[in-house]
C-alpha cells in the first residue's frame, strides 16, 4: 500500500520541539487523524481509493479497547435480574436499564 517514505510527515507528526534541557520531543497525530487522511483519498474518477480498507479500519477503531463498559453492563443486569425476577423479557430488562 504505502512505503513510509511516501507518507507526508504532517500526517503522523503533529509537532517537533526541543525542551529547555536540549532534549528532542515529537508529538504524534492521533490515529484517527491519519486514517481520516488515508481514507479521504480518491481515485482519478472521484471514487474512494480504499473502500474495503475503509470498512475494516472503521470497524477496528470502533471496537472497545477495554472491558469496563461490558463489566458495567453485567453489574447493572445483576441488580435488575434477581432471583425473584428471572422471567423478565429482554425488552423489560432494556426498559428498566433505560430509566
Amino acid at each position: 500500500m504505502y512505503a513510509a517514505e511516501t507518507i507526508d510527515r504532517s500526517w503522523y507528526i503533529k509537532n517537533k520541539y526541543h525542551d529547555s534541557y536540549g532534549n528532542n520531543h515529537t508529538e504524534y497525530q492521533q490515529i484517527n487523524y491519519y486514517w481520516n487522511k488515508t481514507l479521504s483519498l480518491r481515485t482519478s474518477f472521484g471514487l474512494p481509493k480504499y473502500p474495503t480498507l475503509s470498512k475494516i479500519v472503521k470497524n477496528i477503531l470502533f471496537i472497545s479497547h477495554g472491558n469496563s463498559d461490558v463489566e458495567r453492563g453485567f453489574s447493572i443486569n445483576e441488580h435488575i435480574v434477581t432471583e425473584s425476577r428471572t422471567l423478565l423479557s429482554l425488552s423489560s430488562i432494556n426498559g428498566v436499564r433505560s430509566t
